[in-house]
């Protein structure tokens, strides 16, 4: 009965005509994050890389999680580029790690296991070159510094339970995180991870927070917003993992649950949405996504301080759909950077009624429409997924060009179909591309009827 009705419907609309609901006011959040999903998506290279080997899984783990349909070609040449590659570096590895275990139908497990057994060795790999007193150097005024790294008969000097940039690098907080993140992710989807590497990098994190102001580093600088958000973040997993109670007491003094308390208290004393504490605008786009990662997993929020990360990454952002790096300035920084900002907005929600939202996207494209701009409405009618197409079937029979534009093209990058459609020509000569793209949806309809 349903299926009579759907071609009732779509015959009387194929002879008067259809004009979309009234529109709706525009949601800030939801176009800023379809700008920058448009915006990563025309970075991508003819290998299906976005920016390097690191930010393309990166890019696509923060499309996902803005709600890009990850089955659309572009990501999945993405994903199958990020498949392919065996590179060990820690970032490569964990974000890697990260976007399979949501895709984890694209890769066999035993690759997978391959790929968490190399993070975990990676923790074993840490060790430099430098001297101590190059660190004592970047002690505080008045601080006497804590001993950073522990003497190697390598010639060498490591500091064990951390991870760095690479086998042979320095370990640093951020990285640390990191790789806890992406373990943590693995070890709750079923992959055995030795709970020792959590403690170890307990240990760890431990040694290099302040037990004064709860702050992190990194070893040629003072405390940092990015560095101490994330070492709180990674202190707290890490003690949930291994069963430790909060109250447990740590070496150096103070329990866990104090030396949280502390990192966050910092950090609230410090925040500002557009500086980096402690570096300025440096991976500002890192402090964001790991402050943000903190105070949900805490819940320990400041009023009004989601809002003002909010607006201040909305406002910031290039017309474009990226936003500028904080230091660096190639390329690959501004995807890395634009990814960053995606993880620091909001998770995406899709809206209860889709085919109302998709109605008051359409409604708002006219002929001054700007080609970015019917490219950002193609992105967010995109993430409403196939709830939505009988809807964009219906406008390849609107007046306005622009709206027939972005439906088909929408249409086309979803479906893999074309029917000869070409927005540009008038509703009376695209009337059997339209007879055949209802056709064609009420087979599909028909089909699923069944299965079900």
């Amino acid at each position: 009965m349903d299926l009579r009705v759907t071609l009732i419907t779509i015959g009387l609309l194929t002879l008067i005509g259809w004009t979309p609901a009234p529109s709706t006011d525009d949601d800030p959040l939801d176009s800023a994050t379809a700008r920058a999903i448009a915006f990563l998506r025309s970075q991508q290279r003819d290998n299906g890389a976005i920016g390097d080997l690191e930010t393309t899984p990166l890019t696509v783990l923060a499309a996902w999680r803005a709600g890009a349909d990850l089955e659309l070609p572009v990501w999945q040449k993405a994903l199958e580029l990020t498949a392919q590659h065996d590179s060990e570096r820690t970032r490569e590895l964990a974000w890697r790690i990260l976007i399979f275990l949501e895709r984890r139908s694209q890769v066999k497990d035993s690759k997978l296991r391959g790929w968490v057994d190399a993070l975990v060795d990676l923790q074993y790999d840490q060790i430099i070159d430098l001297p101590p007193q190059r660190y004592r150097n970047a002690a505080r005024q008045g601080e006497q510094p804590m001993p950073r790294f522990r003497y190697r008969t390598e010639d060498g000097y490591s500091d064990f339970g951390g991870w760095g940039e690479e086998e042979g690098r320095a370990a640093n907080v951020l990285d640390t995180a990191l790789a806890i993140r992406a373990l943590l992710a693995a070890h709750e989807a079923g992959f055995q991870v030795d709970l020792g590497v959590f403690s170890r990098a307990f240990k760890f994190l431990t040694r290099h927070q302040s037990p004064k102001d709860g702050a992190w580093g990194h070893p040629t600088s003072g405390a940092r917003g990015d560095a101490t958000a994330a070492g709180a973040w990674a202190l707290l997993t890490c003690s949930k993992v291994t069963g430790s109670g909060l109250d447990v007491a740590i070496a150096g003094g103070g329990s866990i649950r104090s030396r949280i308390d502390l990192a966050v208290k910092w950090l609230q004393h410090t925040e500002q949405p557009g500086v980096n504490p402690g570096a300025g605008r440096e991976n500002v786009e890192g402090y964001r996504a790991w402050y943000r990662l903190l105070l949900e997993t805490t819940r320990k929020t400041t009023p009004g301080f989601f809002e003002a990360l909010e607006k201040r990454l909305i406002e910031g952002q290039l017309l474009d759909g990226s936003w500028r790096p904080g230091v660096a300035r190639s390329k690959v920084d501004q995807i890395r950077a634009t990814a960053l900002s995606l993880e620091a907005l909001p998770a995406w929600r899709a809206p209860d009624d889709r085919t109302a939202a998709a109605k008051a996207i359409l409604e708002g494209l006219d002929l001054r429409t700007s080609e970015v701009d019917r490219l950002i409405a193609k992105e967010r009618l995109s993430r409403l997924g196939d709830e939505i197409i009988e809807e964009l079937i219906l406008a390849l029979r609107d007046e306005r060009e622009s709206v027939r534009e972005v439906a088909v093209n929408t249409l086309r990058e979803r479906t893999g179909q074309d029917f000869g459609y070409r927005s540009q020509d008038s509703i009376s000569k695209n009337a059997e591309a339209f007879r055949q793209w209802s056709k064609w949806w009420l087979a599909i309809r028909s089909r699923r009827e069944l299965r079900r």
